[in-house]
């Protein structure tokens, strides 16, 4: 019955994403707007390094922040700023891309932080790589990484 295209399962995965929309919109329009999710499994961790089950990676999506998104409502691929000020400028030989940070994008209070606001700098994403590449976290998405074969890496 799994297979079946017009199972529950199905239909559910595919009024997610209209489902998040809708909360987005609800979010945006109203004090405290909520959406409750009901996942088949339980998720297995919020560690970007660690985790390769789907649903903790719909959760640490929707955790951190990435450079770019998909401009959802643009053409199919297309991406978009998210906490970078503009797309990427590309080197004409594709093997640089530089990304500017926007400013005034802070993590929130923690107390890892001094009990003090700390804004978003270009070293929280090189951390952020630095950390799938290193062995001790045995990260199950690094061949994936590996193979972009990120000079200095």
């Amino acid at each position: 019955m799994s297979g079946n295209a017009s199972s529950p399962a199905r239909r559910l995965r595919f009024l997610a994403p209209i489902l998040v929309l809708l909360a987005a919109t609800a979010a945006a329009t109203a004090s405290a707007a909520v959406l409750r999710y009901a996942f088949e499994r339980a998720e297995t961790g919020f560690d970007p390094a660690q985790i390769s089950d789907d649903y903790s990676r719909t959760i640490a999506a929707n955790l951190f922040d990435a450079p770019l998104r998909y401009a959802y409502l643009g053409p199919p691929g297309t991406l978009e700023p998210n906490t970078t000020a503009t797309l990427p400028v590309v080197s004409p030989d594709f093997r640089v891309f530089t990304l500017t940070l926007r400013p005034g994008i802070y993590f929130a209070d923690d107390p890892a932080f001094g009990g003090r606001r700390r804004e978003l700098v270009a070293a929280d994403y090189v951390y952020t790589i630095k950390r799938f590449a290193d062995p001790r976290w045995k990260s199950p998405v690094w061949s994936s990484i590996e193979e972009v074969a990120i000079v200095g890496l």
